[in-house]
């Protein structure tokens, strides 16, 4: 009998450590795995996700493809009309090669500037739309025109966008709806080729998910 229940717990322990491989097997992506689409916002947590394809208006060039990331955090959960904020991870442009090409054409080597707007609406929250870009410096740092590759600029940030109030009830959703910036770009020698060239940016389409949360009344 005490050998029958030995060789029984041993059985029960081998096919715990079996479902514990193939639960980390499954985890880690195991052989052959395919990346997984991309997930909803996740509630109350980090918004990790592509940059938004934006279509913006450039004088000259007219439109040209951009992405813009903004990726923050909110509370976990929110009481009913509890006032909150969202915390900032990051804020990033990126020029796409395409468009880089565009302005190599106009004989640019490199980069810089600033964003004017960079506008979010809040779904089930006071205000419905902030610009995240008012009263705030967000520059863009100089970055090489490299022909045939992206040019990818991270921004300084504030620490915390909002405030917000939330509604009564329901899922606060923030989303990015719209921006803009200003460019300055330079020839190989660090002569102006245009400065403060205005950019005005449509979209993304659909409204791109920053982060989203509940309201626990």
């Amino acid at each position: 009998m005490r050998a029958h229940m030995m060789a029984s717990a041993g059985r029960t322990r081998s096919k715990a450590v079996a479902a514990a491989g193939v639960t980390a097997l499954t985890l880690l992506g195991g052989p052959g795995a395919k990346p997984h689409p991309p997930q909803p916002v996740p509630t109350g947590t980090t918004a990790r996700h592509a940059p938004a394809d934006v279509t913006c208006a450039l004088p000259v060039l007219g439109g040209k493809p951009f992405a813009i990331d903004v990726t923050g955090t909110v509370p976990p959960q929110l009481a009913s009309r509890q006032a909150f904020d969202m915390t900032t991870e990051r804020i990033s442009l990126t020029i796409p090669a395409d468009t880089v090409d565009a302005l190599r054409g106009l004989r640019a080597s490199s980069v810089d500037g600033s964003i004017t707007a960079l506008r979010v609406t809040a779904t089930n929250a006071t205000p419905p739309f902030l610009d995240i870009a008012d009263g705030a410096t967000l520059l863009l740092p100089r970055a090489p025109l490299n022909e045939g590759q992206p040019a990818v600029m991270a921004l300084p940030v504030p620490p915390r966008i909002g405030p917000w109030v939330a509604a009564g009830s329901g899922a606060v959703t923030i989303d990015l709806v719209s921006s803009g910036f200003s460019l300055n770009l330079y020839n190989a020698y660090g002569g102006n080729v245009a400065k403060s060239l205005p950019v005005v940016c449509q979209g993304p389409l659909p409204s791109h998910a920053i982060a989203t949360t509940n309201i626990v009344i």
